[in-house]
């Protein structure tokens, strides 16, 4: 508590955090020289080093005043640093409003972000054979040796999220009961995916030129190898309300018997990928 409004004290938090991640794994001889058919595992490799310094405060507005038992704003800002992918910035602000002892509504913006995991930074990859259809040959089928698994380049996913609730609390009328109800919406953008190979060599074909490295061809034009790794490709988008109930209660002098209760509703669960939009919500398996 740094300093104090007219409303009550201003709670402070600030931070920073040096951390150091590595995987190192190996596979058999006859895998590293593409000896096997198909999979050929490869030896894994590498280390990312994350920097951070955040901050966050709440600030109250009001308190104690009729409609206004509870007025508060609040926020934090993070900036990390990746040796993979260089800076990101997130953040988020909310506020708290509380009219009644009993009911509270809460809502949140933010900018969130997922770093890819060491695995798909620089997990091991695999290889098979597989046709293709190569437009500049007429759409005739060529077998290539496809190269699958991590990205060294993957960036963060980004995510935009906003969420509005309210908590009631009637201590007058129930003890111990406590509900809530929440709404959220997240939109994810550079979703880490795979495209498939038949998409990149057609990508490749139109114009896409980042993809066109991911093809080989050689020195007849004739394409040789694709790698269908991880990329940052997808997009999300997802609606829903998550509900929770609470109740507590007092069973004799000294026991305590409490009951929760939580629930999830998918209004929707929308991926965006080289096949075009599905909403997935309500779809199980």
């Amino acid at each position: 508590d740094l300093f104090s409004t007219w409303a009550g004290p201003v709670p402070v938090a600030i931070g920073a955090e040096y951390r150091k991640d590595s995987i190192d794994g190996d596979a058999d001889p006859l895998s590293l020289v593409g000896g096997w058919y198909t999979a050929n595992a490869q030896r894994v490799e590498g280390s990312a080093d994350v920097k951070e310094a955040f901050a966050e405060a709440a600030i109250p507005l009001a308190a104690d005043i009729p409609g206004l038992n509870r007025l508060e704003v609040n926020g934090a800002v993070r900036l990390t640093d990746y040796s993979t992918s260089g800076q990101v910035t997130t953040w988020k602000g909310g506020a708290i409003w509380e009219p009644l002892d009993a009911v509270r509504f809460r809502a949140t913006i933010s900018r969130d972000i997922r770093a890819p995991n060491l695995t798909e930074l620089f997990g091991s990859g695999t290889s098979s054979f597989t046709g293709v259809a190569d437009p500049l040959a007429g759409g005739s089928q060529v077998f290539v040796r496809l190269l699958s698994g991590s990205n060294p380049d993957l960036r963060p996913e980004k995510a935009d999220t906003w969420t509005a609730g309210i908590v009631l609390q009637p201590q007058a009328i129930l003890p111990g009961f406590r509900a809530s109800v929440d709404y959220y919406s997240i939109k994810i953008e550079d979703a880490i995916g795979i495209l498939g190979q038949q998409t990149i060599v057609d990508r490749c074909v139109q114009g896409v030129a980042e993809l066109c490295s991911l093809v080989t061809r050689d020195s007849s034009g004739v394409i040789s190898e694709v790698r269908n790794i991880l990329l940052n490709v997808n997009a999300l988008r997802t609606k829903g309300f998550d509900v929770e109930l609470d109740y507590r209660t007092r069973v004799g002098a000294e026991a305590e018997l409490s009951f929760r209760g939580l629930a999830t509703y998918v209004s929707e669960l929308t991926t965006i990928d080289n096949a075009g939009e599905i909403d997935r919500a309500g779809q199980t398996g």
